[in-house]
């Protein structure tokens, strides 16, 4: 062997030796600090779940995650990393390097795509469902009634963007009419904000109305309505005036009953404009000063994640926890309802002459004084 083959040889050599020494270092660093040693706050402020709904959490995940080579992360290892990083919303080398979990960034961005998708796969149809009983669909609008004044309403949709760097294909596609990248996500919201339905599936240039035309939450609400269960969605101007979705009426004047009408349709879409809110807030890697560095399918599975969270903690009373200030920089404040008189990309809704007579019908009935 030449002499400068030798010498490149020995390098090599050297070089992989380091490498394994940092990868054992980072797992003696990980072993040596147990997340579980902090107080139950600190827990629940860092990971925004309490120790209890982790344990859950690693239930119902660890056999999906669980992995095969003995040197594997273990799966509350996976987790924790994910949490940290649904929590914060950093760039994942910095989240790897958190005191309390100390992971390269390879196996940051794998451990946060396996338990993105983990949580989608075991537990999203069990926290993220529209009522599809009529009790449920009974105690849902019982409740609208009950808070907002409005009668046989199922949930208020919306729209909000998440930003994604720049894909590598039909890029086109996800530049929204804001000025950047972006997912067009739907969702729809008990008045209690839970999230019913979560759809991220859609570029950030599709339009509202027809992420909504092509949902299975409108074609449930036409079937109920077909089938003689009056109930309604409310949405604001995005979406077509459809029988089965309320929408408001533009240029109606505050001091009529159609003014009325249309202020008690913003007030009851504070719901989901609240939701979309906390959830932001308590998951800053979808905060509007952030953007998702994935491929779309990748982000998608990242944003109904959070969603599925969400839940689980607005069940466990774990929303109105305080976190730490700094990671509440840039969230995004409640949004209003407005009527967009410019709007023009609306698509036309079906059976568009009933849906007029149908809220006519009710203005009279409730609004007119």
């Amino acid at each position: 062997m030449a002499e400068g083959e030798f010498y490149a040889h020995i390098l090599v050599i050297a070089e992989e030796a380091d490498r394994r020494e940092r990868v054992l270092e980072m797992k003696r660093l990980r072993d040596s600090m147990n997340p579980f040693h902090i107080a139950d706050s600190e827990f629940l402020s860092v990971f925004r779940l309490s120790k209890d709904v982790f344990g859950y959490l690693c239930d119902s995940l660890r056999e999906r995650l669980q992995r095969q080579r003995c040197h594997g992360l273990a799966v509350e290892t996976q987790i924790l990393a994910a949490l940290r990083f649904f929590a914060v919303g950093s760039y994942q080398r910095n989240v790897g390097r958190d005191f309390l979990i100390s992971l390269s960034q390879p196996a940051m961005s794998r451990a946060i795509k396996d338990v993105a998708t983990g949580i989608n796969e075991v537990l999203g149809h069990k926290w993220i469902k529209f009522p599809t009983t009529a009790a449920k669909r009974s105690a849902v609008m019982k409740k609208f009634q009950e808070v907002y004044g409005m009668r046989r309403i199922l949930g208020c949709v919306d729209a909000t963007h998440i930003g994604i760097v720049k894909p590598s294909e039909h890029e086109e596609g996800y530049y929204n009419s804001q000025g950047f990248h972006s997912l067009n996500v739907q969702a729809i919201c008990s008045c209690d904000m839970e999230f019913l339905s979560i759809n991220a599936r859609y570029p950030g240039s599709v339009h509202e109305s027809f992420v909504w035309r092509q949902s299975a939450v409108r074609e449930e609400m036409l079937r109920l309505w077909d089938t003689g269960e009056t109930s309604w969605l409310i949405g604001d101007s995005e979406y077509p005036l459809e029988p089965w979705i309320l929408t408001p009426i533009a240029n109606a004047s505050e001091d009529t009953a159609e003014g009325s009408y249309n202020q008690s349709l913003r007030q009851t879409m504070a719901c989901v404009k609240n939701a979309v809110s906390v959830l932001k807030k308590t998951f800053m890697c979808l905060s509007p000063d952030k953007l998702l560095y994935y491929k779309p399918l990748d982000a998608s599975s990242i944003v109904v994640a959070c969603v599925v969270l969400h839940n689980i903690r607005l069940h466990h009373k774990l929303i109105n926890e305080v976190f730490d200030n700094d990671d509440q920089v840039g969230v995004e404040g409640e949004q209003q309802c407005e009527v967009d008189e410019e709007s023009s990309e609306v698509e036309a809704g079906e059976r568009e002459e009933e849906a007029e007579r149908v809220r006519s019908m009710l203005i009279e009935n409730y609004w007119k004084k």
